[in-house]
């Protein structure tokens, strides 16, 4: 499975661009998940170290780098998946903007636009065999896991007080 991410600029151009320049390494997109900022990557197993060397390669990864969450995640016929940090859902702003030009660009529809909605903080949009898509939306509020638990346990192991 190939994974490209824009390196966690979190800037919705560079995201944009991202996409452009890394398009023909996929199939056709046929899941998109958008985000906003928070738990949500993390709850669906979605994270990454990023690059900070001016060649976006570590010999190891230091330890005090603390891991990224995309907030958009398109996923390919193949399995493949693009990660973006800039472009997510849950207010009408130049996230959500970027989101959704790119998702109409791929040919997810109308229900696009519901990554400007305030109310979702987690939009994922399917393409079933003949080309409808399905969507499903996550409500401000809506507790997205359980394992409270577990996330202390695992933030007491890296020194880490808090989720970014």
């Amino acid at each position: 499975m190939l994974i490209v991410t824009d390196d966690d600029r979190k800037s919705t151009e560079y995201s944009k661009q991202v996409w452009r320049n890394n398009r023909d390494l996929f199939g056709k997109f046929v899941e998109a998940r958008v985000y906003a900022r928070g738990d949500g990557p993390l709850v669906d197993g979605r994270l990454f170290v990023p690059p900070s060397k001016p060649d976006g390669v570590w010999a190891s990864p230091p330890k005090d780098v603390w891991p990224s969450l995309p907030t958009m995640v398109l996923i390919d016929d193949r399995g493949n998946e693009l990660w973006l940090t800039g472009t997510l859902c849950g207010y009408p702003g130049e996230g959500p903007r970027g989101a959704e030009f790119i998702l109409k660009e791929e040919g997810f529809g109308a229900d696009a636009e519901a990554v400007s909605d305030e109310r979702f903080v987690k939009v994922v949009l399917r393409r079933t065999g003949v080309g409808a898509v399905t969507a499903e939306f996550v409500e401000r509020g809506t507790r997205l896991w359980h394992g409270e638990d577990k996330l202390r346990r695992w933030l007491a192991r890296t020194d880490r007080k808090s989720v970014v």
